[in-house]
């Protein structure tokens, strides 16, 4: 095993070898890192839009349960077709 390594580092292909697999590392490292940090911005944005659809359905929610009954059957009633729920 010793000679292996006398040949990794004494020899000028060995060391181009090692130098060559460390910024070929290095590269893939980097890349791993951007990929990752690309997926977790994507991610940040789905999550943003998944919240702010919570919101507005929230909103709408609590305009819908703030009417009166009568109002609110009317206001909800252009949702349902003709002939379905209605009585």
């Amino acid at each position: 095993m010793s000679a292996f390594w006398a040949w990794l580092f004494g020899t000028r292909v060995g060391r181009f070898l090692t130098i060559a697999a460390a910024v070929s590392a290095a590269f893939f490292m980097a890349l791993a890192r951007s990929w990752r940090a690309g997926r977790t911005f994507e991610q940040s944005k789905r999550d943003q839009a998944s919240l702010e659809a919570w919101r507005q359905r929230r909103e709408q929610d609590d305009e819908v349960s703030k009417l009166d009954e009568r109002r609110a059957r009317d206001e909800l009633s252009r949702w349902v077709r003709p002939g379905k729920g209605t009585r």
